[in-house]
């Protein structure tokens, strides 16, 4: 396992066997779902400080809207816990929501 990122705990690359890992396309667009999944599932394990996986195939773009609901509090937590958010084939322009979403949920 590579080191992390003095500022991030979202990684791009393949997670440790035995992760868990969402399909995230099974919430694809619904903010509302994003954010229940996050709360029920994503949340509980980063908490418990297990690393969580995060595929993204199927799915091209992603609004700011979204991808707010599904990751802010979860990379807070992350961040919080030092426990990594991993992320699994994602197009370039997913990549960049997630980057933005990951510089100001730890900002403030």
């Amino acid at each position: 396992m590579s080191l992390p990122n003095a500022t991030s705990w979202v990684r791009f690359e393949a997670p440790p066997p035995g992760t868990d890992s969402f399909l995230v396309s099974s919430v694809a667009e619904d903010v509302e779902r994003a954010h229940a999944l996050s709360r029920a599932s994503l949340q509980p394990l980063l908490f418990a400080r297990k690393p969580i996986a995060l595929d993204f195939r199927n799915m091209r773009v992603c609004t700011q809207r979204f991808l707010h609901a599904l990751l802010f509090e979860a990379i807070r937590l992350s961040w919080a816990t030092q426990t990594p958010i991993y992320v699994e084939q994602a197009s370039p322009g997913v990549e960049t929501g997630i980057r933005l979403v990951d510089n100001y949920a730890r900002g403030g």
